[in-house]
């Protein structure tokens, strides 16, 4: 009897312990309102993570809008305008800036184009559209609507730490007057951005880079304008830009490398370093996928109003 009374005894005295255990184990998960919030958080971070959003690692508004909606297949659409000098912002030709030997019209464009999203970080899109060049100044008799450059790209927008990075290699069928007149066919293309914030500033700074190899006719109608035929140029530009919010920001980049080889260069190496150019501008996004930039285009070197232009450009994603 002694015996079984000093078993109830510990029995009672284990229960006790291992309730009071789980009650002090158990109490840091209680449901206050501070514990839900990080719960809650938890989950649609892990949620973010297993669907794969990019908006996770992207946070630059440009590379948002220009990587494509993140839905599997989607739309983008396009609109832009390629101003005059802002000497004559009513002209009807830009200045050729950065030793461009074409001399190119103001132009409105708008293209459609169709992407398919393998995962959250790589896409494929098809777009094309239609171009219309001088439309403030000539009649659509004097200059008709012709195909806008149809084109195929394949986008990798992704972070790597605390640098955003945006890539882009493109093919590109060339349909536009101003450059079938001098023989081009073509080109292939390969532009890189990386952007890394500064200290624990508004500013990020970064660079761009692209490279491009065009084809040309080779018959000998276009033989007296291969001194126009840029057939490689190979640019980097060094890069700054200031988040004013989450939806504005201001931009910068300077074209200071360079370098353009023409047709009528038979040496393969005889490069020629071009005049720097820098784009000034501002970016909006109304929405994620809704993208709006104005900005000018200038020679650092030669600054006037004449040896400067500007664009209107706006992206949307549906």
């Amino acid at each position: 009897m002694r015996v079984q009374k000093i078993c109830l005894l510990l029995a009672g005295a284990l229960i006790g312990s291992t309730q009071a255990q789980a009650q002090t184990e158990s109490s840091p998960m209680l449901p206050t309102p501070r514990n839900a919030a990080k719960i809650n958080r938890m989950v649609e971070e892990e949620k973010a993570k297993a669907q794969g959003d990019l908006d996770k690692e992207i946070t630059d508004i440009k590379m948002r809008a220009h990587s494509g909606s993140k839905s599997k297949y989607s739309s983008s659409f396009s609109l832009t305008y390629m101003g005059a000098a802002l000497s004559q912002p009513g002209g009807d030709s830009r200045p050729s800036l950065g030793g461009n030997r074409i001399v190119e019209p103001t132009s409105l464009s708008g293209s459609v184009g169709l992407r398919y999203r393998m995962d959250k970080n790589d896409s494929v899109s098809f777009s094309t559209g239609i171009n219309r060049p001088q439309p403030l100044q000539k009649s659509e008799i004097d200059q008709p609507l012709q195909v806008s450059t149809p084109r195929l790209s394949f986008n990798k927008t992704f972070a790597m730490g605390e640098k955003q990075i945006s890539s882009e290699a493109t093919l590109y069928v060339t349909t536009l007057r101003s450059h079938r007149a001098v023989g081009e066919i073509g080109s292939l293309a390969y532009s890189l951005t990386a952007l890394n914030p500064i200290a624990s500033s508004r500013f990020e700074g970064g660079v761009s880079m692209n490279v491009w190899e065009t084809a040309f006719d080779s018959s000998s109608e276009y033989d007296a304008v291969k001194y126009r035929q840029n057939d490689t140029s190979i640019n980097i530009m060094p890069t700054l830009q200031y988040k004013i919010n989450d939806h504005f920001n201001a931009f910068t980049s300077l074209a200071i490398f360079g370098f353009s080889h023409y047709r009528d260069k038979s040496d393969f190496l005889a490069f020629q370093h071009v005049d720097p150019t820098q784009i000034i501008g501002v970016g909006y996004a109304i929405a994620r996928d809704f993208y709006f930039a104005p900005s000018i285009t200038l020679e650092p070197e030669h600054l006037a109003l004449e040896n400067a232009s500007y664009m209107l450009s706006t992206r949307f994603n549906l």
